[in-house]
C-alpha cells in the first residue's frame, strides 16, 4: 500500500456524444470506494455501461468493484485475513457476470465468478500439488471464462478455459513456457500471451508471443520483431 501513499489515481469514464460534425466526449469521474489511498482503476465495460475495476475501500483493502447507475459497489472477496482480504475485478459480460481473482484463507490466489451479488470460487489445475493458484481475466456472453492456473509439476502458469462448472481446462499452449489466456469473444475464440525464459531480475531474458486459440487449434501470432507482443 506504501506504493500508492503519495499518489491519487482517478478512474474516468468517457462517453462519446455523436453529431453530424463528428464526436465529442464527456469525462465522468467514477470516484472511489472511499479508502486510503483515494485510488481507483477501470478495467472493463459491457454494453449496459457496467464497469469493473479496483479501488481501496473504507477499511483500506484493495477490492474489485462494479460501477453502475452512478454507484460503485465493493464486490467483496473470498474471505482471507488481513491485507489478503482483497480482490481484483477483471472481465464483465452483458449479463453483468464479473470474473477476477481473490485470496483463499491459505494465501492462494483463486479465480472467481461474481453474479447475483455472490462471489463463487472457481477451480484450479492443482497438478503436482502446491497451492492451486488461478486467475480469471475475461468472460463471454455464453459464460465461458478464460485465465491462467499454476501447474506445479512443470512449474509454469497455464492458459486455461474455465468450463461452465468452474473446472479449468488447460488449452495446451506451450508446455515449456508460461501462458495466460486474456480474452474470449462470443465465437469462443481466445487470445493470450506466452512468456519464454526466466525473469530473474533481468527483463532482457524474456520474450513474449501472442496466441490465438480457435476450434481447438493454437495459432502463434508472434511479435513485430522486438521480442514482445
Amino acid at each position: 500500500k506504501e506504493l500508492y501513499s503519495s499518489l491519487i489515481v482517478v478512474c474516468l469514464f468517457f462517453v462519446v456524444v455523436g453529431n453530424s460534425y463528428g464526436s465529442s466526449y464527456i469525462v465522468i469521474d467514477l470516484g472511489s470506494l472511499g479508502g486510503n489511498p483515494d485510488y481507483s482503476t477501470g478495467k472493463k465495460i459491457n454494453n449496459s455501461s457496467q464497469i469493473t475495476g479496483n479501488s481501496f475501500n473504507s477499511l483500506d483493502l484493495n477490492r474489485g468493484y462494479l460501477y453502475y447507475n452512478d454507484v460503485m459497489t465493493d464486490i467483496g472477496s473470498l474471505g482471507a485475513i488481513g491485507w489478503m482480504d482483497a480482490s481484483t475485478a477483471e472481465g464483465i459480460n452483458d449479463s453483468g457476470q464479473i470474473v477476477g481473482w481473490s485470496y483463499q484463507s491459505n494465501g492462494a490466489k483463486r479465480a472467481f465468478l461474481y453474479q447475483n451479488s455472490q462471489m463463487v470460487e472457481l477451480g484450479a489445475l492443482s497438478i503436482g500439488g502446491g497451492s492451486g493458484d488461478s486467475r480469471a481475466y475475461d468472460i463471454n456472453n455464453a459464460g465461458l471464462i478464460v485465465g491462467t492456473s499454476w501447474n506445479n509439476s512443470i512449474r509454469n502458469d497455464r492458459a486455461v478455459l474455465f468450463l461452465l462448472d468452474g473446472t479449468p481446462m488447460d488449452l495446451g499452449v506451450s508446455a515449456s513456457a508460461n501462458a495466460k489466456a486474456r480474452a474470449i469473444n462470443d465465437s469462443n475464440q481466445i487470445v493470450g500471451e506466452i512468456q519464454y525464459g526466466n525473469y530473474q531480475g533481468d527483463p532482457t531474458q524474456l520474450t513474449h508471443d501472442s496466441f490465438l486459440y480457435k476450434n481447438g487449434e493454437i495459432i502463434i501470432l508472434g511479435n513485430l520483431g522486438g521480442g514482445y507482443s
